[in-house]
């Protein structure tokens, strides 16, 4: 309100004030909170370098019980010897003295020679699931880390060879020796007391060590994670340090929030001082003269100061008002009495205008509603002739409605007899595929985790996916006739019979997928003949053969057009066979093969040409196999149970509403 103006130029400037005052302690505060992020950043840097540093020394020290012994050429003959005596006084003196949870031997072929556990590691499993050998490859010794019974284990491992190429490692290994170090409480004491200030944890999992990141966002912190023999993380060492110059920082601004609120009090009493004495009576006089109520300025008027004069002068000024007031009333009701009577003449005026506007009016309305009449006659004479003509129509519709469902009844038998037939073909087709494919099934005995999607086109297909073992080898595969329907399953029932027979008649030695596709394309050109020549691949068959041994999982792929996907520890390899149509093969040209070395939980997919070049998406375009291997990687750590119901619900999204166009088929199993 005007009246307030005074008021609110004082609330003005205490605010404009105040606005000042926070605005330089912001500054202030950005300031010193910049210096304290650099000097928190050179601190935190030097003390990772010198975390790093006494990491390093440690892992060099813990190397030590090996580098030292002396004893390599008795501890082999003594193993050669099996002298438990002297193994047992040696490598117990070695447990203890370098504070060991257990040490063990082992020989060549992997199997545990000897261990001397310490007191309270007795029922700790440490040796399960290790293949010594296939973990040295070029090296002479591995260290990794492990969590058993929700302890940290540390395993340094190393090949035994003769005192005189301890250090080389040239010579044939003999056996292996493992030192196992318990990272327990006593041992991070150890750390802590290395690292001075810093104090060093172990967290055995990530949501572990996100939760200590949390706690100690405040502060120092820093991780290193430990790995296990296949190259992941199993657990993390972090170390923590209280941020002395944040401690600093917060008390300095205690200091400053202490002489802010000092100075915000008395910006608030002057304010109030203000509103007092000289607000206050101006807000009275303003609101005396707005509403005209002289009473309430009646103590100021008896003041001496400049507001008892204005207060005597508004009063003056409203008296004055008053005697204006009056004459200004009489001269209004005279107007009044003028103003009345020229308002009856004008109203006669219109009441005469308006009689003669009503009379034109009806004129009009007589004259509109007889044309209306005469449009109205002459429509009824047109709408009865069209109807005559719509009547006559709707017989002659009526008459061919019945020859047609005459028509579609004979044409409903016509096709049903069809059908029957067709189904009848298409079963009898599944019959004898099946018949033929239980031999080439997989099962629990053939592969230990696998799983098969198959999607066909129509009822039935001319993809198959089948697995045998015979004695140590395993082979598995994933065909594609080309042909759909009912003629690509007979040739696919054709393709799986010659396929089984090649493989049960080859020598073991033989078991190599190049050779059996060179046979199993001269057994299709003998079966088929020269009929099917005609057409250079529609009637060839695309296959992926992958065979393994399973003591060495030593593999061999071979491929027809096809390719097959490698996942192993979320990297995916990919291997391509050959650009031949098997039953295609003329001009003495071979089928080649690909070694492959396997290891443990390796995950092979091999799939036909359906999964990649399948029509669908936001574009409606294919798939193609470079987003198809995406897929793949996107589910590398999924059950393979699981990947099949995943790989099911994504093919009837990406498809939708569109028609398959062709058989899909992936097979995928663990080694």
């Amino acid at each position: 309100m005007k009246y307030r103006s005074v008021q609110l130029g004082v609330i003005a400037i205490s605010i404009a004030s105040i606005s000042i005052l926070l605005l330089t302690m912001f500054f202030f505060y950005k300031v010193q909170q910049r210096e304290n992020d650099n000097i928190s950043r050179i601190t935190n840097e030097q003390r990772n370098t010198m975390v790093d540093n006494i990491l390093e020394l440690k892992i060099i020290q813990e190397q030590t019980p090996v580098f030292d012994n002396s004893a390599w050429d008795e501890l082999q003959d003594a193993m050669a010897d099996k002298d438990m005596e002297w193994i047992d006084v040696n490598i117990g003196y070695m447990a203890i003295q370098y504070h060991a949870a257990s040490v063990a031997l082992f020989d060549t072929d992997n199997k545990l020679f000897y261990d001397n556990i310490t007191d309270g590691n007795d029922g700790v499993d440490f040796y399960s699931e290790l293949r010594l050998p296939a973990m040295f490859r070029d090296r002479y010794r591995n260290i990794f880390y492990s969590v058993k019974n929700d302890r940290l284990f540390a395993y340094y491992i190393y090949k035994i060879v003769s005192a005189d190429d301890i250090l080389t490692r040239q010579e044939d290994e003999t056996g292996y020796i493992m030192l196992i170090k318990d990272y327990s409480d006593s041992l991070v004491n150890e750390f802590s007391r290395s690292l001075g200030s810093v104090k060093m944890h172990i967290a055995l999992s990530q949501s572990l060590l996100e939760q200590a990141a949390l706690d100690n966002q405040d502060n120092y912190f820093y991780h290193v994670a430990l790995k296990n023999q296949y190259g992941n993380p199993v657990a993390y060492l972090y170390f923590t340090a209280d941020n002395e110059v944040e401690t600093m920082f917060h008390k300095l601004l205690r200091v400053m929030f202490a002489i802010f609120g000092l100075v915000l009090l008395m910006l608030v009493s002057f304010v109030m001082y203000t509103q007092l004495k000289i607000v206050a009576p101006l807000h009275k006089i303003t609101e005396a003269f707005y509403s005209g109520d002289v009473g309430k300025i009646g103590r100021l008027m008896n003041n001496k100061s400049e507001f008892g004069v204005l207060s005597n002068n508004i009063d003056k000024f409203f008296k004055q008002k008053y005697l204006a007031e009056q004459m200004h009333k009489e001269m209004v009701d005279r107007n009044k009495e003028l103003t009345d009577q020229q308002d009856i003449i004008n109203s006669l005026k219109h009441q005469l205008a308006a009689h003669e506007d009503t009379i034109e009016t009806l004129s009009r309305h007589i004259a509109d509603t007889n044309r209306e009449k005469e449009l109205k006659g002459a429509q009824l004479a047109i709408n009865d002739k069209m109807l005559d003509e719509q009547m006559q129509n709707i017989i002659d519709l009526g008459e061919e409605i019945d020859t047609l469902k005459a028509s579609l009844k004979y044409n409903e038998k016509l096709l049903r007899d069809s059908n029957l037939i067709i189904t009848n073909n298409q079963n009898y087709a599944i019959r004898l595929r099946n018949v033929l494919q239980v031999a080439v099934t997989p099962t629990r005995h053939v592969m230990k985790d696998f799983f098969i999607f198959e999607q066909p086109k129509d009822r039935i297909g001319g993809d198959f996916s089948f697995a045998m073992k015979i004695d140590k080898w395993v082979i598995a595969g994933v065909g594609d006739c080309n042909l759909q329907g009912i003629s690509g399953a007979m040739l696919s029932a054709i393709d799986i019979y010659l396929l089984r027979d090649i493989l049960q008649m080859r020598r073991i030695s033989e078991l190599r997928p190049d050779l059996v596709l060179n046979d199993l394309n001269q057994k299709i050109q003998a079966t088929m003949g020269e009929e099917l020549d005609t057409d250079i691949d529609r009637d060839g068959l695309h296959i992926s053969l992958f065979i393994y041994d399973t003591e060495t999982l030593n593999g061999f792929f071979a491929g027809s057009k096809r390719t097959m996907v490698l996942m192993r520890r979320g990297e995916v390899s990919e291997y391509f066979g050959d650009n031949l149509s098997v039953g295609k093969v003329h001009d003495e040209k071979k089928f080649n093969c690909v070694n492959i070395q396997l290891y443990p939980d390796d995950i092979v997919y091999m799939y036909s040409d359906g999964c990649t070049d399948v029509e669908g998406g936001p574009y409606c375009k294919k798939l193609l196999a470079v987003n198809f291997k995406k897929e793949i990687a996107k589910r590398q750590s999924m059950p393979l149970a699981d990947q099949k119901m995943s790989f099911k619900l994504f093919f009837e999204e990406w498809i939708g509403d569109l028609i398959q166009t062709d058989d899909i088929t992936l097979f995928g199993f663990r080694i």
